[in-house]
């Protein structure tokens, strides 16, 4: 849709008959589909970049192994699903030589909305539903690795903060700075908040972190609100 008219809508023609996926940032959406592979478009139907990489199917992938935000685009490799690739999404160049390994396949991914590009953080899920944080545009993004916690099933980044929420154990989590685990492991259960995640029912997804509320998807499609404190949003936007 345009920016200047939101009654006006930009319409392009795609090459491919199916499209497998459609991923949405702030700044632009990438369309994943078998004909040309991976491509990010601007919202006014530009074509900003086609970013690959050798052996790259992207029929084998899905939007879990896809994240994306203004500057950068990670994805799973479809061959080596430990391994994981890092562009920019100005020049659809990857920034790294080789691959980033984890020790784990990696199922799940997200990368966070705001804040410097030089500090764009990955938080990532393994195959052991385990959390892990990163700097992905490091120039050594392993030794930044940490480990937030175990038995997570689904994430997601605040749209204008620092904050993550996750399912965990049963339980809905946010913490309010995660990036803190980079400095003193010790201060991320002060800079959290745990409730029961029963109200959502079985198996429940989170599907957008905005504002003062998390949405979430029930297992029968149903949505349900959850509300989260204000007041980190507010502190975060002052630093």
């Amino acid at each position: 849709v345009s920016t200047q008219s939101t009654g006006t809508p930009a319409i392009f023609d795609l090459k491919a008959t199916t499209t497998n996926a459609i991923v949405l940032a702030k700044k632009g959406f990438l369309i994943i589909d078998s004909v040309q592979g991976l491509s990010l478009y601007s919202y006014e139907g530009r074509l900003i970049c086609s970013p690959k990489y050798n052996g790259l199917r992207s029929d084998a992938l899905n939007v879990a192994q896809v994240a994306l935000s203004g500057d950068t685009l990670v994805i799973v490799d479809d061959r080596d699903n430990r391994a994981l690739h890092v562009f920019d999404t100005s020049s659809g160049r990857e920034l790294t030589d080789k691959p980033i390994y984890h020790s784990q396949e990696v199922t799940l991914l997200a990368v966070d909305q705001n804040g410097s590009t030089n500090e764009r953080n990955l938080a990532f899920v393994d195959k052991n539903s385990d959390l892990f944080l990163l700097q992905v545009r490091h120039s050594s993004a392993l030794s930044t690795l940490k480990k937030l916690g175990g038995m997570v099933t689904s994430i997601m980044w605040h749209d204008t903060t620092k904050m993550l929420a996750a399912l965990q154990d049963g339980r809905f989590t946010v913490w309010y700075y995660p990036c803190a685990v980079y400095i003193d492991a010790e201060l991320l259960p002060q800079s959290k908040v745990c409730k029961d995640a029963g109200e959502f029912g079985k198996n429940p997804q989170i599907v957008s972190f905005l504002g003062h509320h998390c949405n979430l998807r029930r297992s029968d499609g149903s949505l349900v609100s959850t509300a989260v404190s204000p007041y980190p949003t507010i502190l975060q936007n002052y630093v």
